[in-house]
């Protein structure tokens, strides 16, 4: 219901379809997956054999880092097996970054409980339950906060109308769109929050997501001929200038030539693509992406900055509608409002739970606030 998202950003973040990364994690082939998944029933100790299996396959392939995978599945063995899928996107990034974050996984397993809550009255009940579910989980409320705080008063009337009218789930589809971007917003926000939470390189708190947001062309720090800025591209020029301590970014960096050369492939063409948005940056490319960056910097063997790489996939998902061929052809809304007002919220409670914050300025190019 609310986590309709979590396999298209899977299959852009990883850079395969559902069914390959079904067989990647299961060991179960994608011709099965494709067919309705397994028809018999498996012993409960089975997928844990085929999750030792996938690890042994990716240590050999070297696929991605070997040691994330193995805790993950180690963690996956030793939770519950009902657990919820943005838990599991939190507890990923979590093991990637070597650091946990408390608070987000806590929201991450509310928002689960939601989706649940949210899910069983979209299948047993009417459009009429669905509205008393969410006045019973304070979701409607909060949607409406942020929309009229955030100057969308006009949205948020619309979606009450659409709400208190819905007469089919049809009726519904605008409410739960925006639901959808509502539970992300509060995710990457109160991630976004807790990454700062120990200083930042020792800058001040301001909303980082916003560094990767889609903006038109002449703003932030990519300036090229395109219409619009990517997310994909905001996200090379942001870490490039974290990995370098916050300088300008250099004038070939912006261009999109001389660039970092991924692996596999003799050109700057993928950077390019990349950077038009003609395709996106998985996770294994920002990785390597991330090591070029430092190499020789104060910041190498340093965890890259995934809360950046899952904001920009989430951003070009949402808000952009892209073509293979032409790149980012439009822009559907900014977000910036929204998601300032929902990150002062959980910037405010964590300050209320005695979180501290660095107080040195950014650069100015690098200011979101």
């Amino acid at each position: 219901m609310i986590n309709i998202l979590h396999m298209p950003l899977y299959e852009a973040m990883f850079g395969k379809s559902a069914n390959a990364m079904l067989e990647a994690s299961t060991g179960i082939s994608q011709r099965t997956w494709r067919a309705g998944g397994p028809k018999r029933r498996m012993d409960p100790n089975e997928p844990w054999r085929r999750a030792e299996k996938v690890v042994q396959r990716i240590e050999r392939e070297g696929e991605l880092p070997t040691e994330v995978i193995r805790r993950f599945a180690d963690w996956l063995q030793t939770s519950d097996p009902a657990i919820g899928d943005f838990e599991v996107f939190i507890k990923y990034f979590e093991l990637l970054g070597c650091r946990e974050y408390p608070q987000t996984l806590s929201l991450a397993r509310s928002l689960d409980s939601c989706n649940t809550a949210l899910t069983v009255a979209r299948w047993e009940g009417a459009p009429s339950n669905f509205r008393q579910t969410l006045e019973d989980l304070g979701a409607w409320r909060a949607l409406g906060t942020w929309l009229n705080e955030s100057g969308e008063t006009e949205a948020c009337s619309s979606l009450l109308k659409r709400l208190e009218t819905a007469r089919s789930w049809r009726d519904l589809s605008e409410v739960i769109g925006h639901l959808n971007l509502l539970a992300w917003c509060q995710l990457l926000a109160c991630w976004d929050v807790e990454t700062q939470e120990t200083p930042f390189w020792g800058k001040t708190s301001q909303p980082l997501c916003l560094w990767v947001q889609p903006g038109r062309q002449g703003e932030g720090l990519y300036r090229g001929r395109a219409l619009f800025r990517p997310p994909m591209s905001a996200l090379i020029d942001t870490s490039f200038l974290l990995a370098t301590g916050g300088k300008e970014p250099r004038r070939d960096m912006i261009a999109g030539k001389g660039g970092p050369v991924l692996m596999g492939h003799d050109s700057e063409q993928p950077l390019a693509k990349i950077r038009s948005g003609r395709r996106m940056l998985t996770m294994a490319e920002f990785d390597e992406v991330w090591c070029n960056f430092t190499r020789g910097t104060e910041r190498r063997g340093g965890a890259a900055p995934w809360l950046l790489f899952a904001a920009a996939h989430f951003f070009t998902l949402v808000f952009l509608r892209r073509d293979t061929t032409r790149g980012v052809r439009s822009q559907r809304v900014g977000i910036d409002r929204l998601y300032k007002v929902i990150w002062l919220r959980y910037l405010d409670d964590f300050k209320s739970r005695g979180a501290s914050f660095a107080t040195a300025p950014w650069p100015e190019h690098l200011k979101t606030v």
